[in-house]
């Protein structure tokens, strides 16, 4: 039975004992720990004592990190975070098997956040004015290079 809880102890300690949330990490844990409780239930009756008692166990935990998989789409942000994330990224998707609709729809919600929350708004001003701005902008401050940088990081993920 220890041996059972053992990753749940490590999950727990890793996201309460960090001074900072990190939000990113809350799908791959969720998803060692689903791993985990999928193996125990199929594991051979033979190789564990009282194995009916940890295989129903077992399989109770799953109905609950599946009940808490499915609160991380009520929020954005698990998603994102991972998609902004340079270890994880689409590729921790993509490993994952996730459905390509599950893949697009993350990206598009990332888009989403930037274009509404963080893309530079190309000023209203005559044309003339904006010519002569762009011109005057260093290319890491413009609008474009920090759009053409999200999308690299986007296309990266791929």
């Amino acid at each position: 039975l220890i041996a059972t809880m053992q990753p749940f102890r490590e999950a727990t300690l890793r996201v309460s004992t960090n001074k900072h949330p990190r939000i990113f990490e809350v799908i791959p844990i969720i998803d060692l720990l689903t791993k985990f409780l999928e193996d125990a239930v199929r594991e051979d009756r033979s190789t564990r004592p009282h194995f009916d008692v940890v295989r129903a166990a077992a399989l109770a935990g799953l109905g609950l990190l599946d009940k808490y998989y499915e609160k991380t789409d009520e929020s954005i942000m698990y998603r994102v975070g991972m998609l902004m994330h340079p270890s994880y990224r689409l590729s921790y998707f993509e490993k994952q098997d996730w459905p390509q609709e599950w893949k697009d729809q993350a990206l598009n919600l990332a888009r989403a956040q930037w274009t509404l929350n963080y893309k530079v708004q190309a000023p209203r001003m005559a044309t003339s004015q904006v010519r002569l701005s762009i011109a005057q902008t260093p290319a890491r401050y413009s609008s474009n290079s920090a759009e053409n940088q999200i999308e690299r990081t986007f296309r990266r993920s791929r």
